[in-house]
C-alpha cells in the first residue's frame, strides 16, 4: 500500500522530469538558434558572393558584347565598298527589268501647278472639293515616274492630299510660300529630298541602259532572272520566264552568226529581248 510519503516522493521526481524537459527543450532551442544564426551567416556570406559573382559575370558578359560589337563594326568597314557595290548591282539589276519593260508616264488629272514634266516623272498640284463643310478644298500632289512601284528603288505612286482650306486662292497661295517643305507622307522626305533620290535613281537607270547593251552585262541579267525562278518563284522552273531566261543565257554564248537562224524558233519575250540588243 503507497503512503502519503511515497506519493510526494512520486510529486517530487516528477517534477524534477518536467525540469529536466523544459531544461533539454530550452538546451535545444538554443542548440538551434545557434545553427541556424551560422546557416544565416552562411548564406549572408554565399549570397554576397554569389551576388558578386553575377555582378563580376555581368560586367564580363557586357565586355564580350562590347567588343563583339566593336569587331563587328570593324569587320564591315571591311566589306563597307563590297556592300555598296552589291546593292548597286541588285538596283542596276531591277531597272534593267524596267528597261526592258518600260512603265509610260501620264497625268491622271491635268495639274493647277506643274513643277516637273520630263522623260523620267510627271509632278504637279491639282484641287478638288473634299466634301468638308469649313475647309472644303484639298490640295493634291499628283506624283507619276518610271520607276514607280517598283520595290526597293523608290517608294512613290498615286495622289497624296497635302493641304486642306477653304478656297482655291488660298491653297495656291500656300503651295507657293511651302512647296519645299512640304512632306511626302509615303516617303517621309520633303520634295526637294524626294527629287535628289529621284535624281539618283535616274543615274542609276542611265547607266543601266549604257551597261545592258554588253552582252557580258545582259548574260549576268539572265543568269540572275534564272536564279531567280529556280530559288525565288513557286513553281518558277516551269514558267516560259524562266525557259526564255535559260534560252537568253544560251544565247548571249552564241556569235551573231549563230543567232540569227534562232529568230522565230522560240517564243519567249526574253529571247526576243536578247536577240534585238544582239543585232541591234
Amino acid at each position: 500500500m503507497f503512503t502519503i510519503n511515497d506519493y510526494r516522493i512520486a510529486q517530487k521526481k516528477i517534477n524534477e522530469y518536467n525540469v529536466e524537459c523544459s531544461e533539454i527543450e530550452r538546451t535545444n532551442k538554443e542548440k538551434q538558434r545557434e545553427l541556424d544564426n551560422i546557416l544565416y551567416d552562411k548564406k549572408r556570406e554565399l549570397q554576397d558572393r554569389i551576388y558578386k559573382l553575377e555582378r563580376e559575370n555581368d560586367k564580363t558578359i557586357e565586355d564580350i558584347n562590347e567588343l563583339s560589337r566593336k569587331n563587328k563594326e570593324n569587320a564591315l568597314k571591311k566589306i563597307e565598298s563590297h556592300i555598296s557595290l552589291r546593292n548597286h548591282l541588285k538596283l542596276l539589276f531591277k531597272l534593267f527589268d524596267r528597261y526592258l519593260e518600260p512603265s509610260p508616264l501620264s497625268w491622271r488629272k491635268d495639274p493647277i501647278i506643274t513643277l516637273h514634266d520630263d522623260k523620267y516623272k510627271k509632278i504637279g498640284f491639282y484641287i478638288k472639293k473634299n466634301g468638308n463643310s469649313v475647309n472644303c478644298y484639298s490640295l493634291m500632289i499628283m506624283i507619276d515616274s518610271i520607276f514607280s512601284r517598283m520595290d526597293g528603288v523608290i517608294n512613290i505612286w498615286d495622289d497624296e492630299e497635302v493641304k486642306t482650306a477653304h478656297s482655291e486662292k488660298a491653297l495656291l497661295e500656300w503651295a507657293e510660300k511651302n512647296i519645299d517643305k512640304m512632306r511626302i507622307n509615303r516617303t517621309k522626305q520633303t520634295l526637294p529630298e524626294l527629287l535628289v533620290e529621284h535624281k539618283r535613281i535616274e543615274e542609276a537607270y542611265e547607266e543601266a541602259i549604257m551597261l545592258f547593251k554588253d552582252v557580258n552585262w545582259r548574260k549576268a541579267y539572265w543568269e540572275y532572272k534564272k536564279k531567280y525562278y529556280e530559288q525565288d518563284y513557286s513553281g518558277g522552273t516551269s514558267t516560259e520566264m524562266y525557259k526564255g531566261a535559260c534560252k537568253a543565257i544560251e544565247m548571249c554564248n552564241m556569235s551573231q552568226k549563230e543567232i540569227i537562224p534562232m529568230v522565230g524558233r522560240y517564243p519567249f519575250k526574253e529571247v526576243k529581248q536578247e536577240f534585238d540588243m544582239r543585232l541591234g
